[in-house]
């Protein structure tokens, strides 16, 4: 009999679980979820580093290996820059592929929140 008052009084003080409070849940604590947003997250940010310009380059060189004749004429020092130029279609090519992996991780991380609220909801509503 105490048994039953005391079961009794813990599930009138207990909250209900709704269907919504679950998948925040399932959503908030799946290292998968997480793992594929970051990805998705990732192939967006590349977008446009691979329209842009790469490698570019600056350079110092000093000369410290000189003869007699040579330190009289003073020290050698360059400065330079540069950049590698590819071909402009190219950029474009890279940029679009990126796109394209970038919306792959999208829809991945769209189904497998689909998959996750799937599997949430038919265990919320098998209890």
């Amino acid at each position: 009999m105490v048994l039953l008052g005391t079961l009794f009084s813990s599930l009138s003080y207990a909250e209900l679980l709704t269907p919504e409070m679950v998948l925040s849940e399932a959503y908030k604590s799946n290292p998968a979820l997480a793992a594929v947003k970051a990805t998705a997250e990732a192939e967006k940010e590349l977008v446009s580093s691979e329209f842009s310009l790469s490698s570019p380059r600056l350079g110092f060189m000093r000369e410290t290996d000189m003869s007699f004749m040579q330190m009289e004429n003073g020290q050698m020092k360059a400065w330079s820059v540069s950049q590698e130029f590819l071909f402009p279609t190219k950029y474009f090519s890279k940029g679009n592929i990126q796109e394209t992996k970038a919306k792959r991780s999208l829809h991945e991380l769209r189904y497998k929140r689909l998959q996750i609220r799937s599997e949430s909801l038919s265990t919320y509503f098998k209890y």
